[in-house]
């Protein structure tokens, strides 16, 4: 074997590097389909405040035989490296994912980070070969999740009314429930922003080594920039406590405006001292109408979410999301 890795360092770099996502991830995911060229190449480009991202690409000879990515997160979780490697379907079991994997620790080690984080996808109902490479490097399990996927061309109007009716005598008709796309309202922002916050903490982790995250205004905004550079659309939902006039609950969907058909549910969190009253449903619910509206041409939403995370999977089975894939969630000390 004589693979060599280089940095990506220009658009034909890039457009190499989403060629092996392209070959790899519909043989991965079942369903799935790689994230469209504009998206990686506004990764390339990206200059955040948040995070900073490093990309590589592996050769054997004049041959393309796979990628890696490392995301630094630079406002807090200053320990973690989130690392991504891929090798091509046809040069897997010959040592290559093994080189990938030692250069990326090392490029994280360089960088002075202590953890390296990642995620491998298997079959719903069995350890898949991804995971037993990762195993076989020492990495250790943190959290498992599941993938979901609802059917939004078997979804009308009816079975959402239905259950919206359940929703009445929860209490949820109580709170103002508000939609937006793309950018936050001024008036909600710092709330929406408060609520992502919660994401760190609420959000069952395992035994995920993952630091609480600083949330402000001005970090919700960089979001949604980045969101637009990567050609999303992001489909917003909430609900509104009369009391405070700020946001309680909080949904959103991420829509391609180049490859619309799969939409991405992302995050959904209700604040504590509003739960019991069904919010993460009634939120949902007004955000897939929202959807079927502005985006007819998304046919299925996919969703992950903790194994162990029982709310939300009733949230979710309510809406008619069946499961299709696990992804265990893995660290190693460096």
């Amino acid at each position: 074997m004589s693979v060599s890795i280089s940095r990506v360092v220009d658009v034909a770099g890039v457009e190499l590097w989403h060629d092996v996502e392209e070959r790899s991830v519909p043989f991965d995911h079942p369903g799935l389909l790689a994230d469209p060229f504009e998206e990686s190449l506004s990764m390339f480009r990206e200059d955040q405040r948040t995070e900073r991202i490093v990309m590589f690409t592996a050769h054997d000879g004049d041959e393309v035989v796979g990628n890696e990515m490392i995301s630094y997160p630079l406002l807090d979780n200053l320990d973690n490296a989130l690392v991504h490697l891929t090798v091509v379907p046809e040069r897997r079991r010959r040592g290559v994912g093994r080189f990938l994997a030692g250069h990326l620790l090392d490029v994280a080690r360089a960088e002075g980070r202590k953890r390296a984080m990642g995620w491998v996808a298997s079959p719903f109902d069995a350890e898949g070969p991804g995971l037993t490479f990762a195993l076989g490097l020492g990495v250790t399990r943190a959290n498992e999740n599941v993938r979901r996927e609802l059917d939004l061309e078997g979804l009308d109007d009816g079975t959402l009314d239905t259950v919206q009716r359940d929703l009445v005598g929860n209490r949820a008709d109580r709170y103002q429930l508000v939609t937006w796309i793309d950018r936050a309202p001024d008036e909600l922002v710092e709330t929406a922003a408060r609520m992502m916050g919660r994401m760190s903490t609420d959000a069952p982790l395992g035994d995920s080594a993952w630091e609480p995250e600083a949330w402000d205004a001005a970090r919700y905004r960089e979001g949604e920039v980045a969101a637009a550079s990567r050609r999303r659309r992001r489909l917003a939902a909430g609900a509104v406590d009369p009391n405070s006039s700020g946001l309680v609950a909080y949904t959103d969907i991420g829509v391609s405006t180049i490859r619309p058909e799969i939409a991405y549910q992302w995050d959904t969190v209700v604040d504590p001292d509003h739960r019991g009253h069904r919010l993460g449903l009634a939120t949902k619910v007004e955000n897939l109408r929202q959807l079927r509206r502005e985006s007819p041409e998304s046919k299925r939403i996919e969703t992950w979410n903790a194994a162990s995370n029982s709310f939300m999977i009733a949230v979710n089975d309510a809406l008619g999301f069946r499961p299709v894939e696990r992804t265990t969630a893995v660290e190693l000390a460096l």
